[in-house]
């Protein structure tokens, strides 16, 4: 039996591709901090290891934002009511929407 919209549905936000890129792009710029063995390292291991930490940083970051979107659930387990909305707000996308998140 279908359920009505849960709490993390309601409170799931969906990010447009410019708030995205700003959010990528603000995390990329920031300063890594390296310390011990690898800032005594030679200049390619050290620049090496920041670039590293930021890809590993906007990975993740990513993650988390596109994910979001993969966590809604599919229009046939959601109450048809809730469903048709979904269905009417996103002119008959939001399951191909979420299938491509996931």
């Amino acid at each position: 039996m279908p359920v009505c919209l849960s709490n993390e549905m309601k409170n799931t936000k969906i990010y447009d591709p410019e708030y995205i890129r700003s959010t990528v792009l603000r995390a990329y710029g920031e300063r890594i901090d390296i310390s011990g063995k690898i800032a005594r390292s030679t200049r390619i291991v050290r620049a090496r290891s920041i670039y590293l930490a930021k890809i590993d940083k906007v990975f993740s970051l990513l993650a988390d934002l596109v994910g979001r979107c993969a966590r809604l659930p599919r229009s046939s387990s959601m109450h048809p009511f809730y469903a048709e909305i979904a269905l009417i707000a996103s002119e008959k996308m939001y399951d191909n929407l979420i299938d491509r998140c996931r």
